[in-house]
């Protein structure tokens, strides 16, 4: 299984790349961002993730032909490549109707669809109203919540929730077309109401309410605030030699027969080469030392760190 930024063939298989690169030549970055304004791209490395779970399906689609078979295989993939299929729609889109990802109004931005642009799916399925991030009390940069709404019937609910205001009782509010056609009056209304509560007590009315509404969550929220992550355990305290005692991303998955969990912390650099070369590869301690010593595991005119040192001994 190998990996690499453009793949190992072709004229550009040298290139260097990571997360936000590959991302930008894939096209993530060129449908991100809000309507009429530049590529906003992508604010972290999604692609290294993602590369790597791609790198997981294929090394297991290798084991499955090598149970069926008896053979194995090379598997040659490509960080950039693996992020092109996530624009599938973006593909169709051009191939199929003949419009380009750059258009008036597009990309919509939190909403499904933007006025302006035809009544068309903008690749998110049926277009929908209510569609968007609302702001909520006390109104500070984190201060949002996103409410969607994908029927009619769904929209009763919510305004059932804001207290059944009287302009929410006007026929252009009563069906999905009508909303998207008055979406800057709908969101000023829903944002006015909005407001009046803080990001979890509207989230927990919404969805009492059978509303699809979340609070937008940075990652102090997501670690210290998230009752639910909390209870999954997706952040774990864990001691690391240097850094000390932290919480970090526990597995994102519940197995029930073999529970998974981060154990240990992220190794320092060289850490493990002793329990690598001499339990894994079966060499001699002193194979270990003569590698440390002409450059094979550890550059010779660099200093080694103390740990290395008790290793060696």
């Amino acid at each position: 299984m190998s990996m690499s930024g453009y793949g190992h063939t072709g004229r550009h298989h040298h290139y260097a790349t990571f997360g936000p690169v590959a991302q930008a030549v894939s096209g993530l970055t060129y449908i991100s961002g809000l309507p009429d304004k530049p590529p906003a791209g992508w604010g972290w490395s999604y692609m290294d993730d993602t590369g790597g779970m791609y790198g997981a399906m294929c090394a297991l689609t290798g084991l499955y032909h090598r149970n069926m078979t008896g053979q194995g295989q090379h598997i040659d993939l490509s960080q950039m490549v693996a992020s092109v299929p996530l624009n599938g729609p973006a593909l169709l889109d051009f191939t199929v109707n003949g419009r380009g990802s750059r258009r008036p109004g597009y990309p919509p931005g939190n909403r499904a669809h933007w006025p302006g642009t035809p009544l068309v799916n903008n690749y998110r399925g049926p277009t929908v109203a209510p569609h968007n991030a609302y702001r909520t009390h006390p109104g500070e940069y984190n201060d949002w919540c996103v409410i969607v709404c994908h029927t009619d019937e769904e929209w009763q609910r919510l305004v059932q929730v804001m207290g059944a205001p009287s302009w929410a009782s006007s026929p252009k509010f009563a069906t999905a077309i009508g909303r998207l056609q008055h979406q800057e009056e709908l969101d000023e209304h829903v944002e006015t109401w909005s407001m009046t509560f803080g990001k979890y007590e509207l989230t927990e009315r919404c969805q009492a309410a059978g509303v699809r509404a979340l609070p937008v969550q940075s990652a102090e929220d997501r670690v210290k605030h998230d009752p639910q992550l909390r209870h999954r355990e997706m952040y774990l305290e864990m001691e690391h030699p240097a850094l000390g005692r932290h919480k970090v991303q526990n597995a994102p998955f519940k197995l029930s027969e073999t529970p998974a969990s981060n154990h240990l912390p992220s190794p320092l650099i060289g850490q493990h080469t002793k329990e690598i070369v001499e339990g894994l590869l079966g060499y001699s301690h002193e194979e270990l030392r003569a590698g440390f010593d002409d450059g094979t595991f550890w550059p010779t005119k660099r200093a080694r760190f103390p740990y290395m040192e008790e290793m060696l001994q």
